[in-house]
């Protein structure tokens, strides 16, 4: 991790129409159930620490005009990426699916640069697709109440997702200290044997 003293972390969303809206289902997760994250928390377990972090999302951060360029420089510049991923069950198909590509392309660069991850997951099923098989620090949320929430509700009912977070932060910022080698050799344990994790069922589960 750099000597900053606060880490940055590359926030990797869906932004949805109209992002500027305060109504946005997207905007109210990333005001109230993220940005906690950069200051002080209360309410924490016993024993645990939280250390602000900085939040960088591409679509206000903008280094270039180039989007794909800003992303790229947003994800190597970061300590650490936050990957929110949605799903939702496709009609004559096997079952789950994830359903932004943008922000799968970036979990993957990200992976493949070595940056550590946290996932920020929707539904707990999430867990058993492939894409998250070598991840460890995976929280599950209840995104069905930041689309119900009121904006006045926000603050209090949502800062929740914050809190939970700051475990899977902490742990993923204990690998950025530890450099890209000790984050890709923690990760091969997941896949020792394609018989203990069902391979193919989980590949199926996907197309």
């Amino acid at each position: 991790m750099s000597n900053k003293l606060a880490a940055t972390v590359f926030v990797s969303m869906p932004f949805g129409e109209n992002p500027d809206s305060p109504e946005n289902e997207w905007t109210k997760l990333f005001e109230y159930g993220l940005k906690p994250l950069e200051r002080e928390m209360a309410g924490l377990p016993e024993g645990v620490e939280h250390k602000p972090i900085k939040l960088w999302r591409a679509d206000r951060s903008l280094e270039s005009l180039n989007l794909k360029a800003n992303v790229i420089s947003g994800l190597e510049k970061c300590d650490l990426i936050l990957a929110v991923l949605t799903t939702s069950i496709i009609d004559g198909s096997h079952g789950l699916r994830l359903t932004n590509p943008n922000v799968l392309w970036e979990l993957g660069y990200a992976d493949a640069i070595g940056k550590p991850i946290v996932a920020l997951a929707d539904s707990n099923d999430l867990r058993r697709l492939p894409v998250l098989a070598g991840i460890p620090n995976v929280c599950v949320y209840n995104h069905k109440l930041v689309q119900d929430i009121r904006i006045k509700d926000g603050p209090n009912a949502l800062s929740g997702i914050a809190r939970d977070l700051v475990q899977y932060i902490s742990k993923a910022r204990d690998e950025s200290v530890r450099g890209p080698a000790a984050v890709a050799g923690s990760r091969t344990q997941y896949y020792t044997s394609r018989d203990i994790i069902g391979l193919p069922g989980m590949i199926c589960s996907i197309f």
